[in-house]
């Protein structure tokens, strides 16, 4: 950055080139760096939803290799996802396999999450680039700097939602817009949000831009000399051309939503084996009264506390940074300034009206103005860093010489330092907690991917044949943990599947695909879905513990008086094997997982290493992640 203000700030004839050159060189470094970043850190972000691995991975794994977990969003008779947003994973899925001669699942999955990774780090340096040519370089790379290291795009990037999805089209949206003025294709990528992805909630972040697109159709003028004498004749001429640029906007956006819909609706029709429409499924069933709201209910202070915890001072930067651009808006040479920021800003505003004021709270509703967040942040930096350098160097580098022009936009460098580097410092304690503390069930589900491969534990499982009903096969069994399970990527083909044992959770589980899938209807299910977040019993294992060659369990201390926390479920269940049946289960592998009720607020908030824990007398406390085998 100094080296482009230093070439900028430059009076010689010789510069123009040279700082392009610049420019583009140093954009194209920035580029290679996010996108390297993003695959690397993309395998050790944790899973932080259990709706990623049910709701997309699974379908993702149904539509590879035939078999899978079903939640009844996919029942026929609800159908409230569409299965053109996994399709293309399963695309790649196949490749992989076919094509790539990739036999391990486990390394298919990793694939494919370092795809999503790095859809979104392209994403994140095209908008950024789009938000350089509308507000300056300093606000383009300072926006792509804060979404390189703030803990929020940390673990959203690779993660397979429709949130994240509709945040990568939203940054692809703004590139078309303010790197190009391409309406056409900013509404196109909109249209791909509201419709292909299934959460059609989406469309609001790109009504600013159809309402923008319209806008300037409307204002469109005739650039022909003899349209002008006939307007200044007959100004009705001027209004029929203004609405027939309307009409042409309109006829081409309709065009675009009839084929992306036709081809959303063809999708859907060959898994569901009916026409059916997911997005307004989904539409429907959330305005129903209870609706989401069956899965939890949170204040509005949740999404405050996410909001600081995965940007820390990035997001009170972006909460004074509109008061701060009102106060310097006078002083920019920019007369389109407060038009591209009502352009870009609307979305954000819009999303939180959207999502505020439902009941059912979940950090990935956010995810899809994160990006906003971070350039809001940086709008906000940009405009601290000024009103620090106007006060210490005393003059605008607009209205000095060259030498008083280099000291101020320095001071205005290192003001910009001085905030972001502990911002980055908070940022990078943050994802390592992430990493460090919740990481657990990916590693020990790799861990039994292995386990089961190996030779020697293939043995040792064919002397304990699974339930009849279960053809045999090696089942792995959760109990409470059931959530963390990552996606049946994890689980050999023809050697192994997961079995659910009862717990404190009564809501409704999973049960396997049939092979029809989603055609297959409630009287072809060994047991109907519900949309009321029912308990089905027949979800459970059948046999219970007795049918487990493998059992899955977070064991969190249980308090000595009996009153507070209890045993784990599935510990429950291993003694309850021993009593009835003599079974004796060993420990194969475990890893650290926090335990955040013992830990205080710092402690399970950032990583601290060990010395600095002992000096602040924080106490950081984990349990085991474990993985079991029946003996």
């Amino acid at each position: 950055i100094r080296y482009m203000v230093s070439l900028k700030t430059s009076t010689s004839s010789a510069v123009p080139a040279e700082s392009h050159r610049a420019v583009l060189n140093t954009w194209t470094i920035l580029f290679g760096i996010t996108i390297s970043v993003r695959i690397a850190l993309t395998n050790i972000a944790p899973i932080t939803d259990c709706d990623e691995p049910f709701n997309y991975w699974e379908p993702v794994h149904f539509l590879h290799f035939g078999n899978g977990l079903q939640t009844w969003e996919y029942a026929n008779q609800y159908a409230l996802r569409t299965y053109t947003y996994v399709l293309p994973l399963s695309l790649i899925s196949r490749f992989c396999a076919v094509v790539m001669g990739v036999n391990s699942k486990v390394t298919i999955f990793r694939i494919l999450r370092i795809s999503v990774g790095a859809t979104t780090a392209l994403c994140e340096c095209l908008f950024a680039k789009s938000m350089a040519n509308a507000f300056g370089d300093f606000v383009g790379i300072s926006t792509l700097f804060i979404t390189g290291f703030c803990p929020g795009m940390f673990h959203c990037s690779p993660a397979l939602l429709p949130s994240t999805s509709a945040m990568q089209l939203f940054m692809l949206s703004s590139w078309r817009l303010f790197q190009y003025q391409d309406h056409t294709g900013a509404i196109f990528f909109g249209l791909v949000a509201t419709l292909c992805i299934g959460w059609p909630f989406s469309a609001a972040l790109f009504a600013p831009t159809g309402f923008s697109a319209l806008l300037l159709a409307w204002n469109t003028e005739q650039k022909d000399d003899k349209a002008v004498a006939i307007r200044k004749k007959e100004p009705a001429q001027s209004v029929r051309h203004r609405i027939r640029a309307i009409l042409t906007v309109l006829g081409r956006t309709i065009f675009q939503t009839i084929l992306i819909q036709a081809l959303v609706f063809i999708i859907d029709y060959t898994y569901y084996g009916r026409l059916t429409w997911p997005c307004l499924n989904i539409l429907m069933y959330n305005a129903a009264s209870g609706g989401d709201e069956l899965y939890g209910v949170e204040p509005i202070s949740y999404y405050v506390k996410n909001i600081l915890l995965n940007f820390n001072v990035i997001a009170l930067l972006a909460l004074v940074s509109i008061p701060l651009l009102i106060v310097s808006r006078r002083s920019t040479d920019d007369p389109n300034l407060s038009r591209k920021l009502v352009m870009i800003m609307t979305p954000l505003f819009l999303w939180l009206l959207l999502i505020l004021p439902r009941p059912h709270k979940e950090e990935r509703f956010l995810f899809p103005v994160y990006p906003l967040i971070c350039l809001a942040g940086a709008l906000g930096l940009e405009k601290l860093a000024q009103l620090v350098a106007d006060l210490f160097v005393g003059c605008s580098s607009k209205q000095s010489p060259p030498n008083y022009s280099n000291r101020w936009m320095r001071c205005k460098f290192w003001t910009a330092a001085f905030i972001l580097a502990p911002c980055a410092l908070l940022s990078v304690s943050r994802s390592m907690a992430l990493i460090t503390y919740y990481t657990a069930p990916l590693n020990i589900y790799s861990t039994l991917h292995d386990v089961v491969l190996d030779s020697n534990s293939q043995r040792k499982i064919s002397q304990y044949p699974a339930h009849e009903s279960l053809k045999k096969m090696s089942v792995v069994c959760v109990a409470g943990e059931w959530y963390r399970f990552p996606s049946s990527y994890f689980l050999p083909s023809d050697a192994l599947e997961l079995g659910f044992l009862t717990s404190s959770f009564t809501g409704q589980l999973p049960q396997p695909f049939m092979p029809l899938g989603s055609a297959a209807t409630s009287k072809e299910l060994p047991q109907a879905f519900n949309d009321q977040n029912k308990e089905e019993k027949t979800r459970y294992v059948k046999g219970g513990i007795s049918s487990c060659n493998f059992l899955i369990e977070l064991m969190l201390e249980s308090d000595p008086d009996g009153i507070g926390r209890g045993q784990p479920d599935g510990l429950e269940h291993m003694m309850n094997d021993g009593k009835e049946n003599g079974a004796q289960w060993e420990k194969i592998a475990s890893f650290p997982f926090l335990d955040a009720e013992k830990t205080g607020l710092l402690g399970r908030t950032l990583y601290l290493p060990g010395l600095l824990r002992r000096i602040l007398s924080i106490d950081v406390v984990f349990a085991e992640y474990t993985l079991f085998q029946r003996k």
